[in-house]
């Protein structure tokens, strides 16, 4: 599973997979009407809503146990490598806020 693909069901939206009907591509798990032929989402995780949506998932009751994680995660790899994590954090953009969230859930097989 890819970055977009991993982000996009951690928020809940589909990861489009289209199936050819006629001269148009609808997806066969939403129904939605997609652009290609390809398996992808409509987010790119590089803007500020992106990281938003992140932000909202994370703040589900069923997740909360996953904010816990995911704070340790970045105190014991991500502060190592890159020192003090909030003046880090303050800074970051939010293509990398979902860049180093996508790490986490991949290293934890989230």
């Amino acid at each position: 599973m890819n970055k977009q693909e991993r982000l996009t069901s951690f928020i809940g939206e589909c990861v489009h997979e289209p199936v050819k009907l006629a001269d148009v591509f609808q997806c066969k798990l939403c129904g939605d009407f997609v652009t290609s032929g390809n398996k992808h989402t409509s987010r790119t995780f590089t803007t500020a809503e992106d990281w938003e949506a992140i932000a909202t998932a994370l703040r589900r009751p069923e997740n909360m146990a996953i904010i816990t994680s995911f704070e340790l995660w970045v105190e014991i790899f991500y502060y190592k490598i890159n020192g003090p994590i909030l003046s880090r954090w303050i800074k970051m953009l939010p293509a990398e806020k979902c860049q180093l969230f996508s790490n986490f859930l991949e290293s934890e097989e989230i």
